[in-house]
């Protein structure tokens, strides 16, 4: 108990010592707005996108640009890119103050050619607690301003905002049941504490459609969130998770938030864990895994060390 009172004291002094070094220059501490954006490089697909068919695949050129997510033959009334993993796009969206969510998408060909005056839309997916019972699942969309590329026209962007920390249905969106179980009654602060799968629909979610036949692909997938300093994970707690990417990825050069820079320097370093200290509990986490906090000392005192030589 006394080896926790001290690591907790240690860390707490350090980030103080360093506040106002970090006020210069970070400027404010709170709420960094931080972009996720998956460019499907070298074989990466965060989130586990998918068209839900076998014909899916990561191209390595003709992307937006390089590398891109495509689909050929892909038989469906709606193209419907959505992720199938648990990830940065899933989750607390009020949490981690998701501001917007995007892609870049182009349509190489479609066999019928009926593209036109289809809205690019986005919904938020509910699990209702049973992620292996689709029966049950109903959603939150909304319909966007710009229309889906015509067949050819090239790639183009679409960023839709979320307004995660409305307390009830925002102007504009509307709810959608999937399954016979679905609930009869909505409420959007379920879904939006709770998104579990995010789901982009070529047309309006209420509508029908043929099927066609689609060459196509996604790039840039990406969510917009407002973090505290920290969150490495980007799940809107600063908490041992972040701490562990900070200690794996120590002294790591060309790094990003996802690794532990915080302050955009590219170096994770003593910078870096001032703000995890700083901003630690962020979204009700209490006291640290003692392991984590033995971590976090040791740096602190590394810190503290070189600080009183660098005085002499």
């Amino acid at each position: 108990m006394n080896v926790v009172h001290v690591a907790i004291r240690t860390i707490f002094i350090v980030g103080g010592i360093a506040a106002v070094f970090l006020i210069a220059v970070v400027g404010n501490a709170k709420g960094e707005e931080v972009i996720f954006s998956e460019g499907f490089e070298d074989g990466s697909n965060t989130g586990g996108w998918s068209y839900g068919t076998l014909s899916e695949t990561i191209v390595t050129v003709g992307g937006n640009p390089d590398a891109y997510f495509g689909v050929t033959n892909y038989a469906a009334p709606f193209p419907l890119p959505r992720t199938t993993q648990v990830s940065v796009f899933t989750g607390n969206y009020r949490s981690k103050q998701v501001t917007s969510v995007g892609l870049d998408t182009s349509i190489f060909y479609v066999n019928l050619g009926l593209t036109e005056g289809r809205p690019m839309s986005v919904i938020l997916i509910s699990y209702n607690e049973t992620p292996t019972d689709y029966s049950d699942d109903w959603g939150a969309y909304f319909v966007g301003p710009k229309n889906i590329p015509a067949e050819g026209a090239g790639w183009d962007f679409f960023d839709i905002n979320i307004p995660s920390q409305a307390t009830s249905l925002p102007p504009g969106w509307d709810f959608i049941r999937f399954g016979p179980s679905s609930p009869t009654s909505f409420d959007w602060n379920n879904i939006i504490t709770d998104v579990g799968m995010l789901s982009f629909h070529y047309g309006h979610p209420a509508m029908m459609a043929i099927f066609q036949d689609w060459d196509m692909g996604i790039d840039n997938m990406r969510i917009t969130m407002e973090l505290s300093p920290g969150d490495a994970n980007c799940n809107g707690v600063v908490d041992d998770d972040d701490a562990t990417i900070v200690a794996a990825n120590w002294l790591t050069t060309d790094a990003s938030w996802k690794d532990g820079d915080f302050d955009g320097d590219g170096l994770v370093n003593d910078v870096d864990v001032t703000l995890i200290a700083a901003n630690w509990g962020s979204s009700g986490t209490t006291v640290p895994e003692p392991s984590v906090l033995v971590m976090l000392s040791c740096v602190g005192l590394w810190l503290l060390t070189r600080r009183t030589h660098a005085k002499r």
